[in-house]
């Protein structure tokens, strides 16, 4: 049976053949931890090892706050990505109402996990923990990314409060959010008002019980993105394999910085199957192949609408 460690939970929609990787990788770093996926189709095969649940289960508050939200979206983002991003925490807050559990891990679909989470946190009481950078200002908010973070019921309350108050006209923080979008969409054409603004504003206006997981150690840490992982101090990073985990090392000063995952965003999703350090698993040779087709159409697309955007111009 689990020990008292805090259950790990993925939310995904659709099937893509990337994800048994990181669950695999999940279970393999944390054997004493709950792996949990939920999800709109029968998302993973893996196994017994994960407890698998239907989205739309827990989707109710989450589609009442997308009702509102659709009147009150601020980004140059389709509507039908920010409000997926937006929706996760309050699934999140009605899967750990029904199944009374008082703390929970969330990482995005697309991290690696190599270290056992019970052994990194440091024994000090907290209501949420996420990654928060020095000196970040809310022009730079995409730096306080939910893609790792560690929730209390109680927070996960809190913040879903706090979005309803963010797309009310006449909050403070509604105020302050029109403000920023006011002023963003003056010099950018992508993004805007997102989910990491959000919760930067939170950490703002709501510190207390915040640990912030990006202080916890001065020699290893999580990945923001495998992008910035690799672009620390001016491109001069490289990432080695260190036994069941993978660093970073400076060409230039040799300094090492020990990766307890990876955020595999974006176009480095193809690349999950090249990090993943896990046992070998079933169909694990199928979905590497499917994630290489995959990365292949996309580059095609990519392709095809340089060329007509070339042509329309």
């Amino acid at each position: 049976m689990f020990k008292d460690e805090v259950p790990l939970l993925f939310l995904h929609r659709g099937n893509a053949p990337y994800l048994p990787y990181v669950l695999h990788q999940a279970a393999e770093s944390n054997p004493s931890s709950r792996i949990i996926l939920i999800g709109d189709c029968a998302a993973c095969s893996c196994g017994s090892f994960v407890e698998t649940y239907r989205i739309g289960d827990y989707s109710e508050k989450a589609e009442h706050f997308s009702e509102l939200y659709r009147r009150n979206h601020r980004s140059f983002n389709s509507f039908f990505f920010e409000n997926a991003c937006f929706q996760r925490t309050f699934i999140m807050e009605a899967f750990c109402r029904r199944h009374k559990l008082e703390r929970i891990w969330h990482f995005d679909s697309d991290v690696l996990i190599f270290s056992r989470l019970h052994d990194i946190m440091p024994e000090q009481a907290f209501q949420y923990a996420v990654l928060l950078p020095e000196n970040v200002s809310c022009s730079e908010s995409c730096s306080v990314s939910p893609h790792t973070a560690c929730w209390t019921l109680e927070a996960l309350i809190r913040y879903n409060e706090f979005l309803h108050e963010c797309i009310s006209p006449g909050s403070r923080f509604y105020h302050e959010l029109q403000l920023f979008w006011e002023k963003y969409k003056q010099t950018h054409s992508t993004g805007g008002v997102c989910d990491m603004t959000t919760l930067y504003l939170f950490t703002r206006y709501f510190p207390q019980g915040l640990l912030n997981l990006s202080a916890i150690s001065g020699t290893a840490g999580f990945s923001s993105s495998y992008q910035e992982d690799i672009g620390r101090n001016g491109g001069s990073c490289r990432i080695l394999r260190a036994g069941n985990h993978w660093k970073t090392a400076d060409r230039k000063t040799n300094e090492e910085w020990t990766l307890w995952s990876l955020h595999m965003q974006g176009d480095a999703k193809w690349k999950i199957p090249d990090f993943y350090l896990g046992k070998p698993f079933r169909k694990q040779a199928v979905y590497f192949w499917l994630i290489l087709i995959f990365h292949i159409r996309t580059l095609i697309m990519k392709k095809l609408r340089n060329i007509l955007h070339g042509r329309k111009k």
